[in-house]
């Protein structure tokens, strides 16, 4: 078994799983390069279930030298944790594997929002459960903390976070953490300037 990101016939730059709502999860994923690309199964396991299973074929671009985009959004409502990972399939038939990625399950999210998406300046937050401290963290796709912010929140308030302009044009991910508590992780995009 070879590691997708080990091997040259795919140069795999990123591998991500978002819960987008109470029904859908984001499974986005990037190359800079393939060589004999056949395409991709996206597989899923259930906190629930012992091995993954096939969720959907997605063709790949045979060789290409420049970067490819790639999403699926999976229906899943699932309460618990769901796992996703990619076999890779070459023209010859030999497979490699993506890293695991897990989603928190539906309830889970607790109705957490995040707008406007995409981003200008500003990100709105509303947490309706929340009645104490909020961590705020932004991080870009590479993993590099962008922003750390800690805040008090009420009922159903809306909390604002201003000044994003000097960000550049990208996908970032926030985690807020509640009460020291549970951390949400949610997906936006910075448009450019």
């Amino acid at each position: 078994m070879r590691d997708l990101q080990a091997e040259l016939s795919v140069e795999l730059l990123n591998f991500e799983a978002t819960r987008r709502n109470q029904h859908q999860v984001n499974l986005d994923w990037t190359t800079a390069s393939e060589t004999n690309n056949k395409g991709f199964w996206v597989e899923r396991m259930l906190e629930s279930e012992n091995d993954f299973s096939e969720l959907a074929w997605v063709d790949g671009n045979g060789t290409i030298t420049h970067t490819a985009y790639y999403n699926l959004v999976d229906e899943n409502a699932f309460t618990g944790t769901s796992y996703y990972r990619l076999r890779q399939v070459d023209l010859d038939g030999s497979i490699a594997y993506s890293q695991v990625r897990a989603v928190r399950g539906a309830s889970e999210i607790g109705g957490v929002q995040i707008f406007p998406n995409p981003v200008d300046d500003y990100i709105n937050i509303r947490l309706p459960k929340l009645t104490d401290v909020v961590n705020i963290q932004i991080f870009d796709i590479k993993g590099s903390l962008i922003l750390d912010t800690e805040q008090k929140a009420l009922p159903n308030q809306i909390l604002k976070i201003s000044n994003l302009s000097h960000l550049i044009e990208g996908t970032y991910l926030i985690n807020i953490q509640i009460n020291q508590d549970k951390i949400y992780t949610e997906k936006f995009i910075k448009r450019g300037n």
